[in-house]
């Protein structure tokens, strides 16, 4: 049997993907298959036996017929969630019963998430609440992992302030009517014309958050010139662009996208956001948090207005984070406190060990043997090539193009820079140096063999029999 494992955002779901790896490798006889995306996709529909973690979406990209599930499983894992979190257009499209029928399992964050869905509470077999495995590696010994790069952010910038942006507000890789209409055309025609109203709000607002936290950051860089400020970009922004946003003349404000944001979120003395999840990370870390938020709307995460100290304008964020450093003020840091029910694996428990136990329990039919040698996706190239991309650059150019290829297929609307910035390529040596950290760390033995299969595609056989 082999557990797939799919990575769309290497920035932010390597590291907890291996880990999870590492964890399946001890506790399950299951071998592993890691990769990009859409290879993953590719692999799942063309063998058998196969137990694919789908990090969800809406029904109309899912790409998978009854011939691919009838000898296969699939487990949901939402990367957009707390379940809890998502908005209520995308939540009711995200949580459909059309998914939820396909799908073997169908992983909440948290207790929360129970109220998202009715059916939730009706099987809680089908939907247990694990949380997530990337905040298992904020506990000891799986945070080891980041001790190096700690090591190195904490040698440049001693105490810092971490602004942590998001991508809707703006600079982002892909042009964002051209995003906007990919995701319009990923919604069911009868939503289309009152989301379109309900998005232009949502753009809106973003825009007048994103400049009023830039305008902040600005305003305490000058006023606090030997503090440092790390402004770090969402994945899906072009870091370039946001760059410009500063001056070079401000020689403490540093936009920063090297390693995932976890240990920077370590290291950082105040975290800043207008709406960004890695909160819940800052939460879990006891970190000072502030929220500036001036433009609201109904489908933003209530949640975020408990995890630390609430600004409504840029005024009244810098009084109070000035009054902070210069310490007219103590910060009570039960204030950040994430409450237990939000995420299962917030503390104590773990996410991958006890997702082993779900895995353990699914069984197939026939048994399949898996060699590495004849384990191949079933496409021979990926990559389109250098014609074909400028031929999609120039009819991108103008608004008949992207609307024929809109109607062709949405996903012909994200550019080469918009994907390679989310995912450039994954090395064998990097899959094994991880999971070997992972095994020291815990003191495990892990016996395995990994051999690449193609570019960005790796066979990891389990030798624990």
């Amino acid at each position: 049997m082999i557990f797939a494992i799919p990575i769309e955002i290497k920035v932010r779901e390597f590291l907890n993907k291996i880990y999870l790896a590492s964890q399946v490798l001890k506790n399950t006889d299951f071998n592993i298959l890691i990769g990009k995306k859409v290879k993953i996709y590719d692999f799942f529909k063309k063998n058998k036996n196969v137990v694919l973690l789908s990090k969800g979406g809406v029904r109309k990209n899912f790409k998978f017929s009854y011939t691919h599930l009838k000898n296969n499983k699939i487990i949901i894992l939402d990367e957009e969630g707390p379940i809890l979190n998502i908005g209520h257009y995308d939540l009711k499209l995200r949580t459909s019963n059309f998914l939820l029928s396909r799908c073997e399992n169908f992983i909440l964050w948290g207790q929360e998430d129970l109220k998202a869905n009715k059916n939730f509470k009706v099987n809680k077999k089908k939907f247990p609440i694990l949380g997530h495995p990337k905040f298992d590696l904020l506990k000891k010994p799986q945070s080891n992992i980041f001790n190096n790069q700690c090591n190195i952010i904490k040698r440049r910038f001693d105490k810092f302030i971490l602004i942590s942006s998001n991508f809707n507000g703006g600079d982002s890789e892909i042009d964002t009517n051209l995003y906007y209409k990919y995701y319009q055309n990923t919604l069911p025609k009868h939503q289309r014309k009152k989301n379109l109203k309900f998005t232009d709000k949502v753009l809106r607002a973003d825009k007048i958050n994103y400049e009023n936290m830039i305008r902040l950051v600005i305003t305490l860089a000058k006023k606090y010139p030997k503090i440092n400020f790390v402004f770090r970009p969402h994945p899906r922004q072009n870091v370039s662009l946001v760059k410009k946003r500063f001056s070079k003349k401000i020689k403490n404000i540093k936009v920063e996208y090297k390693y995932t944001i976890t240990p920077w979120i370590m290291c950082c003395d105040f975290f800043l956001h207008s709406g960004c999840s890695t909160v819940f990370e800052a939460s879990i870390l006891k970190k000072k948090i502030i929220y500036l938020l001036q433009e609201n709307i109904p489908s933003r995460p209530k949640i975020f207005f408990n995890l630390g100290y609430f600004s409504k304008n840029v005024n009244k964020a810098n009084n109070i984070i000035s009054n902070f450093l210069n310490k007219k003020k103590r910060y009570n840091l039960n204030r950040s406190k994430l409450n237990t029910r939000v995420i299962e694996n917030s503390y104590d428990k773990n996410f991958s060990k006890l997702f082993c136990k779900i895995l353990n329990k699914i069984k197939f039919k026939n048994k399949i043997d898996f060699n590495y040698e004849n384990i191949r996706s079933g496409k021979v190239n990926f990559k389109s090539s250098k014609t074909k991309q400028r031929i999609k650059e120039f009819i991108l150019k103008y608004n008949l193009g992207v609307k024929i290829l809109n109607t062709v297929d949405p996903n012909l609307l994200l550019t080469k820079s918009y994907k390679d910035k989310k995912f450039k390529k994954i090395s064998a040596q990097e899959v094994k140096s991880l999971i070997e950290r992972f095994s020291i760390f815990e003191k495990n033995n892990i016996n395995y063999v990994i051999k690449k299969v193609e570019k960005d595609l790796y066979f990891i056989k389990n030798n624990k029999n």
